[in-house]
């Protein structure tokens, strides 16, 4: 896993410079893959919002993978946030139903991959991630402790600061440069220890909800 600022930042120029040639073009996937990681009723759009997931992660600097593609055990998404911290995410991007409050069957999903990060021998620190329409829990679901909710608002600010990012260091091929890299990974909040907080909150029981 990615572990402090710099190497997020050498990892992530390593990345764009073996896969861009000009801005341009990096500018073009990074607007592909946004439109991939979006909220879409059916299931159609599901694998591409999770190849989206980790593809965007790897830009980063962050080591992203789709546990449950490899082995159709664990999460959606891993990223390594550090060496002792990861995050798992499950993505919800696809729901069709009326009441947008997380289920129980969802909550129990998000513990389900915290214990598969335990039993992987994942790092002891494990944030449990799910990208939802709502941070409302159902009254008869728990989420594990430490849940981050990526709602439609949060998913908003984050690809906004990711085309920021990529707008950034697409001007005069900066993205080949790992302190511009990381300048910019700090500027628009993607760091890897802040990108989850600084772009989800917390979720709250149904009773609470306004």
């Amino acid at each position: 896993p990615a572990c402090g600022h710099q190497k997020q930042a050498q990892n992530a120029a390593e990345f764009l410079q073996e896969n861009y040639s000009s801005g341009a073009k990096l500018r073009l996937e990074i607007k592909r893959l946004l439109d991939d990681l979006a909220f879409r009723p059916g299931n159609d759009n599901v694998d591409a919002a999770e190849a989206s997931l980790k593809e965007i992660g790897l830009h980063l600097g962050i080591n992203a993978t789709c546990p449950e593609k490899k082995s159709s055990a664990g999460p959606d998404g891993c990223w390594g946030l550090s060496p002792k911290r990861n995050a798992v995410i499950e993505l919800k991007t696809s729901t069709t139903r009326d009441d947008t409050a997380i289920k129980k069957e969802e909550a129990d999903q998000l513990s389900g991959a915290v214990s598969w990060n335990d039993s992987n021998g994942g790092p002891q620190e494990c944030v449990p991630v799910m990208i939802a329409r709502d941070a409302t829990l159902h009254p008869l679901a728990s989420a594990p402790a430490g849940t981050r909710i990526i709602t439609p608002d949060a998913l908003e600010t984050l690809k906004q600061h990711i085309r920021h990012f990529a707008d950034n260091l697409a001007e005069g091929d900066r993205w080949r440069q790992a302190d511009s890299v990381q300048s910019a990974l700090q500027d628009y909040k993607l760091v890897a220890d802040k990108i989850i907080n600084h772009h989800s909150v917390k979720p709250h029981k149904k009773n609470n909800a306004r």
